[in-house]
């Protein structure tokens, strides 16, 4: 009968082998965008340094940055209507009471929980995390977001799509179940897991404490079940809602094994997959044309690069070699006849290439909503402007946000309230 550590990673197998197919298709998407931070797709067994020079070739055959520019704003435009940092956005009320019914001195203490709260969100690390995953979520469609409390202070962590295969166990609706592979060094092994570590890990480590070798580790983060395929409702570690367990890949050893009260990674999805638990980004809607955008700009460079340096033809008199010639500043070449050489026209429109360009870039603003979300044109906007292009960008986004609230929002400040306690 195979022990915990080896059904974990039976499971964590089983789950990159369904999503394998997908993966290509975000790898293009981030390819197309953000390079930088869709290397883990398929640079999986690399560390960031190896896939931080794996995105810069990416980088160099990305011929135009509409896409990467889209997707930050539309990153920021969501980021900045849902968590404002200079606004309370939300607040607490009390389930299933209507407002008549509770006291004034109640209303006073939730209004100071939630501006509390509000303080101690915007004072942690929430807003450098934000940004990062508001973007991986416009580019992949879904992202996680750990939360906890450390030493009384929140604490957030952007977990990529690329690492992290998810699962609806419970079949809530939402994302309950999270297996991903994370490496530590000795040191950090020691730290996490304290003796209970593979003998590998402990002889690295008595070697050479600041050794910077590697050994990979499943980390699971799943809904608890009892014999009957329950819940359990537990209250010390080993017993709680949701199982957290660490496993060493080389040797099944279990690590790590503790819990949460609820679930503590939020993974909103932007728009589902089909019978899948994964989701596709905005950024995979405008990638066919971001794609033959990026092969028209590089045919038009293609184009200016002969425009500028030139293009000749030249016959072989028996004095000016062809083969060998280069033609340059500065030189001079024999020539039984000067009109043995002559400037060969470029047979392309450059015009052409000019409007289609035009034309695509426009389209993919359109997709990724940086045509609506930009800044407007006109510097002087009377009030009833500013009120009717305001309602128009709440008419674009409110189908979003309505998902993003019960995905994200909701999981977030639940998740906050109880990490407060």
């Amino acid at each position: 009968m195979e022990n915990k550590g080896q059904a974990i990673l039976k499971a964590y197998e089983r789950l990159v082998n369904e999503r394998m197919p997908l993966d290509t298709i975000w790898a293009d998407c981030f390819k197309h965008s953000y390079p930088m931070r869709g290397q883990g797709f398929l640079n999986k067994n690399i560390d960031g340094v190896v896939q931080a020079v794996a995105a810069k070739k990416d980088q160099a055959i990305l011929f135009d940055s509409t896409a990467t520019d889209s997707v930050r704003l539309l990153a920021s435009s969501v980021l900045s209507a849902l968590t404002p940092p200079n606004q309370q956005w939300f607040s607490l009320a009390i389930n299933n009471v209507a407002d008549d019914y509770i006291s004034y001195q109640s209303k006073a203490w939730l209004e100071n929980a939630a501006e509390h709260l509000f303080k101690m969100i915007h004072a942690s690390n929430y807003d450098a995390q934000a940004l990062e995953f508001f973007t991986d979520e416009m580019v992949g469609g879904m992202v996680g977001l750990y939360v906890e409390k450390r030493e009384g202070k929140f604490y957030f962590e952007v977990w990529p799509l690329a690492s992290l295969y998810c699962q609806e166990t419970l079949g809530d609706g939402y994302v309950d179940t999270i297996y991903r592979l994370v490496r530590f060094t000795p040191a950090e092994a020691f730290k996490k897991f304290g003796n209970n570590i593979p003998e590998a890990v402990a002889n690295e480590y008595k070697k050479d404490p600041y050794s910077s070798k590697q050994f990979d580790f499943v980390h699971t983060i799943r809904p608890r079940l009892d014999k009957k395929g329950k819940q359990v409702k537990g209250k010390i570690a080993r017993s709680l809602p949701y199982e957290s367990v660490y496993v060493c890949k080389k040797s099944n050893m279990v690590c790590l094994e503790s819990g949460y009260h609820e679930m503590p990674v939020i993974v909103p999805r932007w728009m589902r997959i089909p019978d899948t638990d994964y989701a596709f980004g905005p950024m995979n809607d405008a990638l066919p044309d971001m794609k033959t955008l990026n092969k028209v700009v590089e045919f038009m460079l293609q184009n200016a690069e002969m425009a500028i340096s030139g293009t000749f033809v030249a016959k072989d008199d028996g004095v000016f070699n062809p083969n060998t010639a280069r033609i340059g500043p500065r030189r001079v070449w024999m020539v039984a006849d000067t009109n043995n050489i002559k400037p060969l026209a470029a047979g392309g429109d450059i015009n052409f290439a000019v409007q289609e360009i035009g034309r695509l870039q426009g389209q993919i603003r359109r997709t990724l909503l940086a045509d609506q979300l930009g800044p407007s044109e006109k510097v002087n906007m009377t009030a009833a402007e500013v009120n009717t292009r305001t309602n128009l960008i709440r008419q674009i986004l409110g189908p979003i946000f309505g998902r993003l609230q019960a995905e994200y929002l909701e999981p977030l400040i639940n998740r906050r309230i109880v990490t407060g306690k």
